[in-house]
């Protein structure tokens, strides 16, 4: 019994460690050369985040993200400087 409570001990953090690599890999990769303007330095990017389905047409919805954050701008629904793509 002690055994296999050992084993558990040691199987666990390594398949949480394996779960979690694979789960980092497979998000979308940002490119930096399509992210940065190279004119002004601002940083932008869109990441989708899933389908809705209608009657005839696919609606995306990505979650977009816009530096040049300004002192007085307040944050959105989902946060400073990100907006959802339609708008909710």
């Amino acid at each position: 019994m002690s055994q296999m409570l050992k084993r558990n001990r040691l199987t666990t953090p390594i398949l949480l460690l394996f779960l979690l690599s694979v789960a980092i890999l497979s998000q979308p990769a940002l490119d930096p050369g399509s992210t940065v303007d190279p004119a002004t330095g601002r940083m932008m990017f869109q990441l989708p985040l899933g389908t809705v389905r209608g009657a005839g047409i696919d609606y995306p919805i990505n979650l977009g993200y816009a530096a040049g954050i300004q002192y007085y701008q307040e944050a959105s629904s989902v946060g400073l400087g990100f907006s959802v793509d339609p708008p909710c």
